[in-house]
């Protein structure tokens, strides 16, 4: 039966790696102390994460579904009550290696397996259930208060343990690959981006930083990823094929239902 469930979805394994990966790190570049540029800065990797994956499947989406689906219902932070005046400049911390074992609690656990759990059902909907033209900002909206309804309704989550058994093994080990990660909140670069308010080249700072942390050999994010990445398949997980069938179900109820 495992093996046939592993056939069914093995179109997921080709992004699980990169999704497990994103989940961890906006997780903790969330822990950053500056009230709303955190919320911006997990909100960027949440959307980067998203966007690969509607690439990848062949999926447009336009800016407007890409807030949708990586924040809720929750408003995007703006990148102008983050870039105007000093002070966000001026408090960005640098001892990150004290502040995230200070933050690394069941609740970064938590968000790390909400990202996950998010990231696979669009993933799932990119690959099997999207028809027609690409995303718009309502389309967008209306697949993730679904997401978040099944994420809410399914019963037997058994994600967060192996996020957050990895991520205490992983501080025990030592934090420096994520303590540089966090530092592209307090560097140079994207300092100079802040004030000069170029938000897209912040971005693409945030991306690189990423993507270097999570190639990093022996590093944090992949160990972390390596800890966790069989643990969340379909059929070493069966909440995730719960997760995955009620969601469909729910999605074939409301396409029935729609008078349109």
């Amino acid at each position: 039966m495992s093996g046939q469930l592993a056939l069914r979805r093995d179109y997921l394994t080709a992004n699980r790696r990169m999704i497990v990966s994103r989940s961890v790190v906006a997780s903790i570049v969330g822990i950053v102390p500056v009230p709303v540029f955190e919320d911006w800065l997990s909100s960027q990797v949440r959307r980067g994460m998203l966007r690969r994956i509607a690439a990848i499947h062949g999926v447009d989406v336009n800016d407007e579904a890409l807030r949708a689906l990586a924040d809720g219902a929750e408003p995007p932070p703006s990148w102008t009550a983050i870039a105007v005046g000093s002070l966000v400049v001026r408090t960005l911390a640098k001892n990150w290696r004290k502040l995230f074992l200070t933050y690394l609690t069941t609740q970064r656990a938590r968000v790390a397996a909400h990202n996950f759990k998010v990231a696979t059902l669009f993933d799932h909907y990119c690959a099997r259930m999207h028809v027609g033209l690409g995303l718009d900002g309502p389309a967008g909206a209306e697949v993730r208060a679904l997401i978040d309804e099944c994420i809410a309704d399914t019963r037997g989550d058994l994600i967060e343990t192996p996020f957050r058994k990895a991520l205490v093994r992983g501080a025990k080990a030592g934090v420096r690959a994520p303590a540089r990660l966090l530092n592209v909140a307090s560097g140079g670069a994207l300092k100079r981006l802040l004030e000069r308010g170029d938000e897209v080249a912040a971005v693409e700072e945030v991306d690189d930083a990423i993507e270097r942390a999570t190639d990093e050999e022996d590093g944090f994010v992949r160990r972390t990823v390596s800890s966790v990445e069989e643990q969340l398949t379909p059929e070493a997980n069966p909440y995730l094929e719960r997760l995955i069938g009620d969601f469909e179900s729910r999605w074939a109820d409301d396409e029935t239902s729609d008078p349109s």
